[in-house]
């Protein structure tokens, strides 16, 4: 898998897990923010508590 496919699937997994607290839209709009969390080696549990509860 790439690491544009594994940053897609990663980061559609975490806005999923954001849908329980959010709604869809919200959860969408920050793939971007998410993104970066990944990118700066974050765990999905630290980056949906670091949005989740901002």
């Amino acid at each position: 898998m790439s690491q544009e496919q594994h940053l897609k699937v990663r980061s559609n997994q975490i806005i999923e897990m954001l849908c329980d607290c959010m709604s869809v839209s919200a959860a969408e709009a920050e793939r971007p923010n998410i993104i970066k969390l990944i990118n700066q080696g974050k765990t999905d549990q630290e980056i949906y508590q670091a949005i989740a509860w901002d």
